[in-house]
């Protein structure tokens, strides 16, 4: 007997999609062909952001979304979750500046009056402010002095064991009545006539099914050109990975670190008495995603040194490395995608019921989820 529906891939996309569909009473079959929450997902930093940054670029739809399944993450597991300052020194270079986050902060504050719906009191996160420079040095004395301006402080939530949120939405997925398999390598389509009738396995197993949502991360559009010869892969992967530094947290704030025009934020908070350090981004093409060359974890530790001051962070501090593939616009390069991409491949030609997801985000994966069930007509 076959299912109404294939999910290839065991990230929090897929195991998300997996849940959603059981619940709308689909019999549905997961296939990972590692373990489920490897990959991005394992190495994600544990923030489910607001989208706060959007503001920035008035991308008012994603924005509401990361405001809404945040929300919906607070309400679904309040157990894993927790509300956790955060600190941006500001400098006066572009918009890091008082007044644009005065702005931010106000406009944050009318566009999610709702976000503490249905959420307890003392579980709400309070409106963002902007404070003083000497305020941002009593509360974060690593902080570089020169040139400081004053800070952005808000609150986000934070998940301190990533792994228990993760495993909190599979046992959701298997209540729910959804099938998921580890350890199960796709192979290729099976179809009949033309027509698309499940996946062959690599254990010479076959799994039907007349649709398949191909949401397996970083492996997603090499496994999207194996199914459909007519598709054409957009963009590629970046190598992203987070460090766990056996050290106190510098502050009892989380730190979003600048490093100036045209850079990425670096983060440091607390985490279980130790600093959680994320993200960096490395380009990549093939290999094994957790082979993290140690040049490149010492070139982060040398930006967050440049960011701070006083911080000794030695290589030998860190904790087992955690790396995953994210989606990029262009190959070779770690200009990362703004938005989820979803592709009806009969609808270019290919596998009518053929459906693949590169997801971009932990906390909009919900959102994702949803998404790509309509997608799939169901």
């Amino acid at each position: 007997m076959g299912h109404d529906l294939i999910v290839i891939g065991g990230g929090i996309h897929g195991v998300m999609t997996a849940w959603m569909a059981a619940e709308r009473g689909h019999d549905v079959c997961l296939l990972e062909k590692d373990r489920l929450g490897g990959g991005a997902s394992g190495a994600w930093y544990g923030i489910l952001h607001g989208g706060l940054r959007y503001l920035q670029s008035m991308d008012l739809r994603r924005y509401r979304q990361s405001v809404t399944e945040r929300r919906w993450f607070m309400r679904m597991f309040p157990e894993q979750i927790e509300t956790q300052a955060f600190l941006m020194p500001l400098y006066g270079q572009g918009l890091k500046r008082p007044g644009v986050f005065r702005a931010a902060f106000a406009a944050d504050a009318a566009l999610s009056a709702d976000r503490g719906h249905r959420i307890s009191r003392d579980r709400r996160l309070p409106r963002g402010r902007v404070i003083s420079g000497a305020e941002v040095l009593e509360r974060a004395p690593c902080v570089l002095a020169e040139g400081l301006q004053g800070g952005a402080l808000w609150h986000e939530a934070v998940v301190p064991d990533m792994d228990a949120l993760f495993a909190a939405v599979v046992a959701q997925a298997w209540a729910a009545g959804a099938t998921l398999r580890e350890r199960t390598e796709v192979a290729g389509p099976v179809t009949q006539d033309g027509r698309l009738m499940g996946v062959a396995l690599t254990s010479r197993e076959e799994v039907l099914a007349p649709k398949i949502l191909n949401i397996g991360g970083g492996g997603a559009e090499a496994l999207a050109a194996r199914f459909d010869p007519v598709y054409r892969a957009e963009g590629g992967s970046a190598l992203a990975f987070n460090l766990v530094l056996k050290r106190p947290p510098p502050s009892d704030c989380g730190l979003a670190l600048y490093g100036g025009a045209g850079t990425e934020a670096l983060f440091l908070y607390p985490l279980g008495g130790q600093t959680f350090a994320g993200t960096w981004y490395l380009p990549w093409k093939e290999g094994n995603p957790e082979a993290i060359p140690e040049e490149a974890v010492q070139a982060m530790l040398d930006a967050l040194r440049d960011r701070t001051r006083g911080l000794d962070l030695k290589i030998d501090q860190v904790e087992p490395v955690r790396a995953g593939l994210l989606p990029v616009r262009r190959a070779g390069t770690v200009d990362l995608c703004g938005a989820d991409r979803f592709v009806d491949h009969g609808k270019g030609g290919g596998l009518d019921g053929l459906y693949t997801v590169r997801g971009v985000k932990y906390t909009t994966a919900p959102a994702a989820a949803r998404q790509a069930l309509t997608l799939a007509g169901m």
